[in-house]
């Protein structure tokens, strides 16, 4: 908790100066700012409570009851010549206290059950936060993307600007219709349009990253992108649902020791002490008090009638929690392959966009230079203007989709 706290106000400090982010940094935030991240703490909390009220069954227990009663029938014994005293109206208070001295482990096994049941709920809380990463990793990286069309529209641009300089050149010396120079503004006022959409989106991408880290994300904030990692290990699965499933297997077997505890029999001292006012005559001898003290052993024998039944219920439980951790694995195992086929995918086509961006240049220029030359006309220079565009955008969503299908696979896996 300590580790996040730190994490937070290190990356409030940076994001305040430099106005930039990183990955690891909208994670940490994330973190910190859901209000599940409390839960932790409360849960904690709440299981110290409850093992200290288990111990506390170790403490001696007094028991006090008064009671006013009013006797009829009862047997006197008197001495002859004389009359009996005794009232039939008497006030009795009667006190025990006793001590625990061994309880069949059952208090043990109830530790061991409020352990286990909090730890369930803790790594329940760890998995709903564990999904805040898939979240900040979809805007995260649909961010980045924006960026790297915004790029490359402002690119396409710069292209646009250039030949329409060109194409003004030439409608001066003659050599280019006014209608050619209508087409290039055409077309940059389109990039215009796709620009004020891209930031839009952008804008609202922003706005939802900024309220699942809990901060306000300026307009000309930068966004880091990621350093390439390598394949994670498909072979070992560390997802915090894992952990789950443990704590509900230890849940099970404290109840298992539950049960057994609830057969033994418990052993403890106790006494007991008894008033009674006015005192009771028999012969000459008046009673008023009892005093009892000695070693108490109890045994109840409910227990035996059932006990099989839950047994059979532990085992059942302890099959259901196998058979759904086994489906979860084999869940991940399927997304994994599925996560490592979309990575080899997209490394062969980012090997063939360098090709095709490469080629797309060339074309481009030699259009220009046709153009310049009389011989292209402006529809087709604009025509490979755009398909070097489209093979520039193709080539950075597939780059980032690359990035993106690694840190998916490392968020599927866990590692």
């Amino acid at each position: 908790m300590k580790r996040v706290v730190i994490i937070l106000i290190v990356c409030i400090i940076v994001q305040n100066v430099r106005a930039q982010y990183n990955l690891e940094e909208c994670q940490a935030l994330a973190r910190a700012h859901y209000p599940a991240l409390q839960q932790l703490e409360l849960q904690d909390k709440i299981r110290d409570l409850q093992l200290s009220d288990i111990a506390r069954t170790w403490l001696p227990q007094f028991n006090v009851q008064g009671m006013g009663m009013l006797t009829e029938g009862m047997p006197e014994l008197v001495l002859p010549g004389t009359k009996s005293e005794n009232s039939k109206h008497h006030f009795v208070a009667m006190a025990s206290v006793s001590q625990m001295l061994w309880d069949g482990n059952y208090s043990s096994a109830q530790g061991k059950l409020t352990r286990a049941n909090a730890a369930v709920k803790k790594s329940s809380t760890e998995v709903e936060l564990f999904q805040l990463h898939k979240h900040v990793n979809t805007l995260y990286f649909g961010i980045l993307l924006l960026d790297e069309q915004l790029k490359q529209t402002a690119l396409l641009r710069q292209t646009l600007t250039a030949n329409l300089k060109r194409a003004r050149t030439g409608a001066e010396n003659g050599t280019v219709f006014p209608s050619e120079i209508d087409k290039l503004e055409v077309e940059i006022l389109n990039t215009e349009q796709t620009r004020i959409n891209l930031e839009a989106h952008r804008e609202a991408y922003c706005k939802m990253l900024g309220l699942i880290i809990g901060t306000t994300i300026a307009s000309d904030a930068q966004f880091q992108r990621p350093d390439s990692i390598s394949k994670p290990n498909q072979r070992q699965i560390a997802r915090p649902e894992l952990e789950v499933f443990k704590n509900q297997r230890e849940v099970v077997a404290a109840q298992n020791s539950l049960i057994t505890a609830s057969l033994m029999p418990k052993v403890g001292l106790a006494g007991y002490a008894l008033y009674l006012a006015p005192n009771y005559s028999i012969a000459s001898q008046k009673f008023d008090h009892l005093l009892v003290a000695g070693i108490k052993l109890s045994w109840s024998t409910g227990a035996l009638y059932t006990h099989r039944n839950k047994r059979r219920e532990v085992a059942l439980q302890q099959e259901i929690i196998r058979s759904q951790e086994e489906t979860f694995r084999r869940n991940i195992e399927r997304e994994i392959c599925r996560e490592v086929a979309e990575a080899e995918r997209l490394q062969l086509l980012i090997q063939k966009d360098s090709e095709i961006v490469n080629l797309r240049a060339r074309i481009r220029q030699s259009a220009e230079t046709r153009f310049a030359n009389g011989v292209c006309t402006m529809t087709d220079l604009l025509a490979e203007i755009n398909a070097e565009n489209a093979a520039r955008q193709t080539q950075a969503q597939h780059e980032l989709e690359l990035l993106r299908c690694l840190y998916e696979q490392k968020e599927v896996s866990g590692n």
